[in-house]
């Protein structure tokens, strides 16, 4: 049957390669860093990342989101699952408008949030769901803003809160292998 499906994605003649594998990385992983001003491959545009601090939105967030997202990103919104919020296709001469609108300054809201509260993910805690046992966004929230006022990390320091052994704050990724013993055997 692959096979099959392998010759007709290439009988398109759209220049479609159906591998058997993926191929092996040839340089170094680096993560994608999703929050800030970020150019797109289309010219004259731009990606903007904005923070929600412990993926946590209150109604006025949304009306926020939504009212920025019409006024510069053509009402497109994306959800990152790191939590937070994307804004695609920002005119590049529009960025300096939105970074300083009022939803992105002083609230909760952020686009450069730092390496510490701008990397925090949490699940959604004992509030919302049955099988977590403890509250974890504001936890989280809480606990990151006191890391970022005590310490000063110079690349993004990854924070993941769960509440239960289902694992939905992602806490199974690792920060680094130096970090990570079990990637590395050492554990």
């Amino acid at each position: 049957f692959r096979d099959q499906v392998a010759a007709e994605a290439e009988a398109y003649g759209r220049g479609t390669v159906v591998q058997r594998a993926q191929p092996k990385p040839t340089g170094d992983f680096t993560r994608r860093e999703l929050l800030g001003v970020h150019a797109q491959p289309q010219p004259g545009l731009s990606r903007v990342g904005v923070h929600v601090p412990a993926g946590r939105l209150s109604v006025a967030e949304c009306r926020a989101i939504a009212d920025l997202a019409d006024a510069y990103s053509a009402g497109e919104i994306r959800a990152t699952v790191e939590q937070n919020i994307i804004l695609p296709n920002v005119a590049d001469a529009e960025v300096p408008k939105l970074l300083a609108e009022p939803a992105l300054n002083g609230g909760r809201l952020s686009v450069d949030p730092g390496n510490i509260v701008g990397h925090t993910v949490s699940c959604t805690g004992s509030q919302f769901c049955g099988l977590a046992m403890v509250e974890t966004k504001a936890n989280a929230e809480a606990v990151a803003k006191l890391l970022d006022e005590r310490l000063v990390t110079p690349r993004p320091l990854r924070i993941h809160w769960t509440g239960c052994p289902n694992s939905c704050g992602q806490v199974y990724l690792p920060i680094s292998p130096r970090i990570s013993p079990h990637l590395t055997g050492r554990a």
